[in-house]
């Protein structure tokens, strides 16, 4: 169980670090940001005061959490990874299909709230400055993206993997073409 940064340089290794850093900015804004609108005892709005703020930040809070540890695991036991019984590229595209749902869902759900704040503090006659929330939401609408990335280049790494569905190996052989038919 080495160092081996060479897993680093595949398309699924180099998108877990790009999750990592936008996973970072994406909670870090929402969370960091204050805007200047009157609350109704003199305090300004923090992330707390938006609705569905807080589950857009345990989401991404675990993503980081979730893909600095898998980040680990590629680089000191990506060996171990691939000698598992099970199809370790199928757990990753499971993972990442329901992960790419939850930050779609979570970017809505707080998109969606800082819509109900703004509607809100406009009827009551204040003009607000909501842009940190709203880059937080850009950012996890682009991190969104970058996880329906890494399901394309996990599914591209399962179907080369030449593992079938009972968990047998199967080496593929490029030097003779498959066959394709279509039905129409």
């Amino acid at each position: 169980m080495g160092l081996d940064l060479g897993a680093l340089q595949r398309p699924t290794g180099a998108i877990k670090v790009l999750l990592v850093l936008l996973a970072i900015i994406a909670f870090g804004t929402v969370v960091d940001f204050q805007t200047t609108c009157p609350r109704q005892y003199g305090h300004h709005i923090d992330y707390k005061g938006v609705p569905h703020s807080e589950f857009f930040v345990a989401i991404y809070v675990l993503l980081f959490l979730i893909e600095g540890g898998l980040l680990v695991l590629y680089t000191f036991a990506m060996d171990a990874l691939m000698q598992m019984n099970a199809n370790w590229w199928l757990i990753e595209l499971i993972y990442s299909g329901f992960w790419s749902f939850m930050m779609l869902l979570s970017s809505c759900l707080l998109s969606d709230g800082i819509t109900y704040v703004d509607h809100w503090y406009a009827d009551q006659g204040h003009h607000c400055d909501y842009t940190g929330w709203k880059f937080g939401v850009a950012v996890g609408f682009i991190a969104f993206f970058v996880m329906l990335g890494k399901c394309w280049y996990t599914f591209k790494e399962l179907r080369d993997s030449g593992m079938s569905s009972d968990g047998s190996y199967t080496p593929l052989d490029d030097s003779e073409p498959g066959e394709v038919t279509v039905s129409v």
